[in-house]
């Protein structure tokens, strides 16, 4: 009787994996340029590969400070190579982390662990309580601050009217470096329950503000979190099913530790399944676009370490194989999009820098699947509809070879 328990168990497990991976094909789902994209800081750097980008450090140049106006920072980030790139017209922009200053500058906040990145503007792991996030004061800091991220997107999305921001309350909150409750500094949460909440209540003075400067050229999405399950996860996602304040959904997952190119890709293939059912679990949540908008091959986090570098399996072939058979992954499993992590050349395996084998790669599939609708997947395999001047095409792989993708 055990045994029959656990193969019912283990059968009913399969069937919520598949379930949660596989696309629903009813209508042909369109397929453009934004699902191609890359998580881009420099994001002036010329490529045609890509459609969609993520300027991940907004908040470490723009983060307000009691002396520092918003809109300067903004300006600077953005710069005018953000304006004349309107070739992408998605981009995601992390209003990130509160900067100690939110917390009076109280000692805990200040401590090492509850601190984040971004050199001299250095920012805070925890989460003001919704208590905090609605006193006066603290909204009003924060108010100023998304509008001056807002005003400065303004010219990008003034350069083209189909060009759109997207914008996230924060990164990765679910993981250690990037999130921490009960830090024992006043005014922040002291539980995963309350830090959803902050996430939350973040979530809708974004949407006030972009409503009123932007209306219609804007969407919120999740913060990007780390595609695994956990308190915050589950906490956070059962609150968008009973009400959202997001339009869509941001997770983030690498692969780590691979020895090759293939068992990357099958790993890759399982992290992505487990980022999706955080969300898919919830039947009201099914709908929702989920965008990947971190990810790589075989990350390797800074360190001193000779062995820190790129696997040596990692060549030309290799990655274009990497950039072209992960994208079809991700189009066939139902994601939304794309973007690749760039990081240093050395931390990843697949390099998506301008000229490379991968953002060549990439490029070719833009060009060759934008305008066109998926009609349906099997295991190595997606169908698209024709396209003006173009016939209809189906796109193969294979997930035991060396080469990427064949597309007739």
């Amino acid at each position: 009787m055990a045994h029959i328990k656990q193969v019912f168990i283990a059968g009913i497990t399969v069937l919520l994996t598949l379930l949660s991976v596989a696309p629903s094909h009813a209508a042909p789902r369109p397929i453009g340029p934004t699902f191609f994209g890359v998580q881009d800081d420099h994001f002036w750097n010329p490529s045609g590969a890509y459609g969609t980008g993520r300027i991940w450090r907004t908040w470490c140049d723009v983060q307000p400070t009691a002396n520092v106006n918003p809109r300067i920072g903004a300006a600077r980030v953005f710069g005018p190579g953000f304006i004349t790139n309107a070739k992408r017209t998605r981009i995601t922009l992390l209003l990130g982390h509160p900067a100690p200053w939110v917390y009076g500058n109280h000692p805990n906040a200040k401590k090492k662990i509850h601190m984040w990145y971004c050199g001299a503007q250095r920012s805070a792991v925890a989460f003001p309580t919704v208590a905090k996030l609605r006193n006066p004061g603290m909204r009003a800091a924060y108010t100023n601050y998304v509008t001056g991220v807002i005003q400065a997107a303004k010219p990008y999305l003034a350069a083209n009217p189909r060009n759109r921001i997207v914008l996230q309350a924060w990164n990765e909150p679910n993981l250690k470096s990037g999130g921490r409750v009960n830090t024992g500094i006043p005014g922040a949460a002291k539980t995963w329950g309350q830090a959803a909440a902050s996430l939350r209540e973040q979530e809708r003075i974004i949407r006030s503000v972009a409503r009123r400067m932007v209306p219609g050229r804007y969407e919120l999405s999740s913060p990007s979190f780390y595609g695994k399950p956990g308190p915050l996860t589950k906490a956070y996602f059962a609150a968008q099913a009973k009400s959202r304040t997001i339009d869509s959904v941001s997770v983030n997952f690498y692969t780590v530790n691979v020895k090759s190119p293939n068992g990357s890709l099958k790993q890759w293939r399982s992290k992505a399944a487990r980022a999706k059912s955080i969300v898919t679990r919830y039947p009201a949540l099914r709908g929702l676009p989920i965008w990947i908008t971190e990810t790589n091959h075989n990350l390797i986090n800074y360190s001193t370490s000779q062995a820190n570098k790129r696997p040596p399996w990692s060549t030309p072939a290799v990655q274009r194989r990497l950039a072209e058979v992960t994208t079809l992954e991700a189009m066939r499993m139902g994601f939304a999009g794309i973007e690749w992590y760039m990081g240093a050349l050395a931390q990843v395996a697949v390099n998506t820098w301008p000229g490379h084998p991968a953002t060549v790669a990439t490029a070719r599939l833009n060009a060759a699947l934008s305008g066109r609708r998926l009609i349906r997947c099997g295991t190595t395999w997606c169908s698209f509809t024709a396209r003006p001047g173009s016939r209809a095409v189906t796109v193969t792989w294979s997930r035991s070879g060396s080469s990427g993708v064949t597309i007739r």
